[in-house]
């Protein structure tokens, strides 16, 4: 029977033909399926990155706003040391000016200037001012610049003395 071979070699040729077009697509699926699969990664990854970068700046944004509240606070608080500091300039400045004149024992305390000196008006004034001296000696009125603010050690920046 040729015939029949003939058909079975057609069945068998059509068969081959099939099996090969389903390794193909099996191959191909497979190659689809390796592709997903690295792709899939590469989105994770992608994911975990975008997770880290905006972490990363939440982070940094935190960094920066606590290192602007320090440098906000040290700032105030250089400006109400230099408040209080200009604050004693002033009561000392007006002590100072004070101590030119006499003053009564009795409180409230009156400044006053006798129109002619004696040697007891003079003797008493220049115990007050002696006095005044004496409680203002460690003022920084008394320093070379009374603005400068005093460094670790106690002392004036660069000032050594006052009159």
């Amino acid at each position: 029977d040729e015939g029949a071979q003939k058909r079975n070699r057609k069945m068998f040729g059509v068969l081959l033909g099939t099996l090969q077009r389903a390794k193909a697509e099996t191959a191909s699926s497979k190659t689809a399926a390796i592709r997903q699969q690295k792709l899939e990664k590469v989105e994770s990854k992608l994911k975990s990155d975008r997770e880290k970068l905006i972490e990363h700046q939440r982070s940094f944004l935190v960094e920066r706003r606590a290192a602007e509240l320090s440098k906000r606070d040290a700032i105030r608080a250089q400006r109400a040391a230099m408040d209080e500091r200009l604050l004693r300039l002033t009561w000392d400045g007006h002590e100072l000016a004070l101590s030119a004149f006499l003053r009564t024992e009795t409180g409230p305390p009156i400044y006053y200037m006798p129109k002619k000196h004696n040697d007891a008006t003079r003797a008493r004034l220049r115990d007050q001012q002696s006095h005044v001296r004496k409680h203002l000696a460690e003022s920084p009125i008394m320093l070379a610049d009374p603005l400068a603010l005093p460094d670790a050690t106690g002392e004036a920046n660069g000032a050594a003395g006052g009159p």
